[in-house]
C-alpha cells in the first residue's frame, strides 16, 4: 500500500464508515450473494444453533454473555450507540471471542461468529482481537476465510493484505519474517498481551482447562523467532523477556510450561547476561510445585549446562530444601544424576547448600540442608567432574572463613572423606593447585575430613588426567 493510500485510509470519516457498515454483507459461512439473501432472523438462528452445539463442549457457553443473544438484539444497530455503550459492548465481545478461541476448528464456533459478524460487525470493529484469538489456527483454511472479511485499520497489519484478498492461511515463516522486519517484533507484545488479558477476561480456570492451543502457539511462535541465531539480538531478547517472566510467574500451568519452553530455547541459542539468568532461575525455583517440578528442574539444569551460571538463588534453594518431601526432591535428583550429565547444576546446588550450611543459624533449616547434602553426595551417581567441583567449593569456603572454629559436621565430613578416597586422583590434582595457593587450607581440609596422606593414590592415565585438570581449571574461573 502506497503512502498516499495509507493517509487516505486514516482520513476516512465516521460517516463513510457508517455507510460501509450498512452495505456490508461479510460472512464467514456464505458467499456475498447467499449472505445477501438471508435476514436477521436467519443469522440469529444460525448463531443459536452454533451455541447449542458448543454446549456439548462447554455447558455454560450460552450463559457467558447473555446480552449478545437476547431477542431485542435483533434490532440493534452498533453505529448508533454512544462511546460508553460501545466500550461495554467491546468488552463483552472480547470475552465472547476469547471464550470461543478453543473451538475455532468446530463448525459450531463459526456459526456463532456468523451471528456476531452480522449483528455486531466484529470483523470490522474487533478485527485485531479476532486475529490474535484465532492465530493458533493460522495454517487452516478457516483462518484464511476469516482473514478475507477482516477490516484492519492499523498499519502493522498491512502484511496481511494479500492473504485477506485471497482468503489464504498464513504460514508461520511469514509471521516470523514480518516480526523480524526492521527489528519491530510487533507481534510479540500483541500476542503476549492478548494472553495476559485473556486471563483477566475469562478467568484462570477457563484458561487452564480450555486454552491449551493458545499457549502452545505462543511457545511455538517464540521458539521459531529464536530459531535463526543471526536474528537473535539484544532488542529481541528485551522484547521477549518480560513476557517470559509473566509466563513463568503465571498460575496457568500451560502458560508456565510455555514460558519454560521459551526460556530453554533462549539459553540454547544465545548467552544471557548474569542478571537475566538470575531472574529466570529465581522464577523457576522460588514457587516450585509438585505438578511442574520435573519440567522446572530440567529447565534449570539446561540453563546451568548452556550458560555461565556462577550461583543459584540461595533463597529459592533453601525453599526447595524445606519442601524436599513434598517435591520428592532427593529421589528426583538421584535419578537425574544416574541418567544425565547434571554436573553444572549439581556443583552449583552443592555450592549453595554449603554456603547456607556455614551461614544459616536456624536449626531446622540446618537439619534439612544436611539431609539434602548428605543424600545427594551419592557415590553411586557421582562422576569425577562433580567431585572436582565439590572439592573446590569446600576449599573455597574454608579459605573465605579461616577463623571458623567449628569443624565440618561429622556426618558431612564422613561423606566427603569417602568421595576423596573414591576420586583420590582428582582430589590430588585439586590439592596440588590449592597447595600453591594456601597449604594451610589443604591441611585443614584433610584434618577435618580425617584423611591421611597414604590414603590418596594419584594414579591416572594421561588422557583422564588432562580431562580432570581441565575441569578443575573451569571450576576456578
Amino acid at each position: 500500500m502506497t503512502s498516499l493510500e495509507l493517509q487516505l485510509k486514516r482520513l476516512k470519516v465516521p460517516e463513510s464508515q457508517v455507510l460501509a457498515v450498512e452495505r456490508d454483507r461479510s460472512s464467514l459461512l456464505f458467499d456475498a450473494k447467499e449472505a445477501a439473501g438471508l435476514g436477521r432472523k436467519d443469522f440469529y438462528n444460525i448463531g443459536q444453533k452454533g451455541l447449542a452445539q458448543l454446549k456439548k463442549f462447554d455447558n455454560d457457553i450460552d450463559s457467558y454473555e447473555r446480552g449478545l443473544w437476547e431477542k431485542s438484539s435483533l434490532n440493534f444497530n452498533r453505529t448508533m450507540v454512544d462511546k460508553e455503550e460501545n466500550s461495554e459492548l467491546n468488552d463483552s465481545l472480547a470475552r465472547m471471542i476469547t471464550r470461543l478461541a478453543p473451538y475455532f476448528h468446530h463448525h459450531a464456533c463459526k456459526q456463532v461468529l456468523e451471528w456476531l459478524i452480522y449483528k455486531y460487525q466484529i470483523h470490522r470493529f474487533n478485527a485485531e482481537i479476532l486475529f490474535l484469538a484465532y492465530l493458533p489456527y493460522h495454517a487452516s483454511n478457516s483462518f484464511g476465510r476469516m482473514l478475507s472479511i477482516l477490516k484492519f485499520t492499523k498499519p502493522e497489519f498491512h502484511f496481511l493484505d494479500e492473504f485477506c484478498k485471497t482468503g489464504s492461511p498464513v504460514p508461520m515463516n511469514v509471521l516470523i519474517r514480518v516480526c523480524h522486519a526492521n527489528n519491530s517484533h510487533f507481534l510479540i507484545p500483541m500476542l503476549s498481551s492478548f494472553l495476559v488479558n485473556a486471563i483477566q477476561t475469562v478467568g484462570d480456570d477457563y484458561c487452564e482447562k480450555r486454552m491449551h492451543a493458545s499457549y502452545t502457539f505462543f511457545a511455538g511462535f517464540m521458539v521459531n523467532l529464536l530459531d535463526d541465531v543471526s536474528k537473535v539480538n539484544n532488542q529481541l531478547i528485551a522484547r521477549i523477556m518480560p513476557y517470559v517472566g509473566i509466563a513463568l510467574k503465571s498460575k496457568i500451568l500451560p502458560f508456565k510450561y510455555a514460558g519454560m519452553v521459551v526460556a530453554a530455547q533462549l539459553v540454547t541459542v544465545t548467552s544471557l547476561a548474569p542478571e537475566v539468568l538470575a531472574n529466570i532461575l529465581k522464577l523457576l525455583l522460588l514457587k516450585m510445585r509438585g505438578t511442574w517440578v520435573d519440567v522446572a528442574l530440567d529447565t534449570v539444569i539446561l540453563i546451568c549446562q548452556t550458560q555461565k551460571v556462577s550461583e543459584l538463588p540461595r533463597k529459592a534453594i533453601l525453599k526447595l530444601v524445606r519442601k524436599r518431601e513434598e517435591l520428592n526432591l532427593v529421589p528426583k535428583l538421584h535419578k537425574l544424576m544416574m541418567d544425565y550429565d547434571v554436573t553444572a547444576f549439581m556443583v552449583n546446588f552443592w555450592d549453595t547448600l554449603l554456603d547456607a550450611l556455614f551461614k544459616e543459624s536456624d536449626k531446622e533449616q540446618l537439619s534439612g540442608i544436611m539431609e539434602v547434602l548428605t543424600q545427594t553426595l551419592n557415590l553411586e551417581g557421582m562422576v569425577e567432574e562433580q567431585a572436582v567441583g565439590l572439592f573446590n567449593s569446600l576449599l573455597s569456603y574454608m579459605e573465605s572463613d579461616p577463623e571458623r572454629s567449628e569443624p565440618l559436621p561429622q556426618v558431612l565430613s564422613q561423606h566427603i572423606r569417602a568421595i576423596v578416597i573414591r576420586f583420590s586422583t582428582a582430589f590430588d590434582i585439586v590439592r596440588a593447585k590449592w597447595s600453591v595457593r594456601d597449604q594451610s587450607i589443604v591441611d585443614r581440609f584433610l584434618k577435618e575430613c580425617h584423611i591421611e596422606a597414604y590414603e590418596l593414590i594419584p594414579e591416572l592415565p594421561g588422557a583422564d588426567l588432562y580431562q580432570v585438570l581441565r575441569c578443575s581449571d573451569a571450576q576456578n574461573l
